[in-house]
């Protein structure tokens, strides 16, 4: 669950609960996250067919919450996933780069953001759909 607290000007966070809110919780800033999924999301549905579905998962575990998107797409050959955290990197032209969309900067600055926070970033293809973006985020409590 993604909870907005009321607003101050000296700690602008968003605050991730667990279902259990007495057992930890990420703050992370408003922008970075909204940055985190903006690159994200907008990655699912540009390389997803039209009409597909995205799926967002979210979940917790000890120590740490994770938020999963998954496009129905093609995926991504496997030799390339290693790469796409690369800045400049674009990939198969067969997922969407031949129209020359995008610069090869979102996922890595998305892996950024979240390692910024002591988190991580995990890129694979999803036997059932497409592709799958998990990012972890650790407690800060």
């Amino acid at each position: 669950m993604i909870r907005r607290p009321p607003r101050s000007t000296l700690f602008p966070y968003t605050t991730l609960f667990r279902s259990d809110e007495s057992l930890g919780e990420v703050n992370i800033v408003d922008s970075d996250l909204h940055r985190i999924l903006d690159n994200v999301i907008g990655n699912a549905v540009r390389y997803g067919p039209e009409s597909s579905k995205i799926f967002v998962k979210g979940s917790c575990d000890e120590g740490s919450c994770s938020l999963e998107v998954v496009d129905q797409g093609g995926g991504v050959p496997q030799h390339e996933l290693i790469r796409l955290t690369e800045r400049f990197y674009r990939g198969d032209k067969a997922r969407g780069q031949s129209s020359g969309e995008g610069h090869g900067l979102g996922l890595a600055i998305v892996k950024e953001l979240v390692e910024k926070y002591g988190g991580e970033l995990d890129i694979q293809n999803d036997e059932e759909h497409g592709l799958s973006v998990r990012i972890r985020l650790p407690f800060s409590n």
